[in-house]
C-alpha cells in the first residue's frame, strides 16, 4: 500500500511539473523584425509625420519610427532610429487631408537605390496598404 501511494504521488508530481513547463513555440516568431514590425506577408508599420514630397502627389513620412503592436512608437525621442521614408500610395488613398498630421501607415518596404541619395532623399519607399491618423499635429 505504501509503495502504491508513493508511486501515485511521484506520478502526480511529474505531471504537475510537466504541466508548468512552457509549450514549444514551433513556427511562431518570438519578436518583431529589427527594422520594422513585420507580419508573415512582409508588411511593416511605421508612425511618423506625413509631409508633401518634392514632386507633385508624392509624400514622405518624416521622423518615422517602427510602430509596436500596442500602436506606440518603439523609438525614443531623439533616437537615431528615426528616418524619412518615401510613400507610394494608390490613387484611391487620399493622403492630402492628413498632410502635417501624425499617422500610422502599414505597407511593404522597398529600398530606393543609388549612391546619389542625399540626406533629404528617402532611402526606403513604403507601398501604402493602409493608414490611420494618430494625431492632428506632428510633435
Amino acid at each position: 500500500m505504501r509503495y502504491a501511494f508513493a508511486l501515485t504521488f511521484a506520478a502526480l508530481c511529474t505531471i504537475a511539473v510537466a504541466a508548468q513547463a512552457p509549450a514549444p513555440q514551433g513556427d511562431k516568431a518570438a519578436a518583431p523584425a529589427p527594422a520594422a514590425q513585420a507580419s508573415s506577408a512582409g508588411k511593416v508599420t511605421y508612425t511618423g509625420c506625413l509631409k508633401p514630397g518634392t514632386a507633385a502627389d508624392s509624400w514622405t513620412l518624416e521622423n518615422a519610427e517602427v510602430a509596436s503592436a500596442s500602436g506606440k512608437s518603439t523609438a525614443t525621442s531623439g533616437s537615431a532610429s528615426k528616418m524619412t521614408i518615401g510613400l507610394s500610395a494608390k490613387p484611391t488613398e487620399n493622403l492630402k487631408p492628413h498632410a502635417n498630421h501624425k499617422i500610422e501607415v502599414t505597407g511593404t518596404v522597398s529600398k530606393t537605390g543609388g549612391a546619389s541619395s542625399s540626406s533629404t532623399t528617402p532611402g526606403q519607399t513604403l507601398a501604402v496598404e493602409s493608414f490611420k491618423m494618430v494625431a492632428a499635429t506632428c510633435p
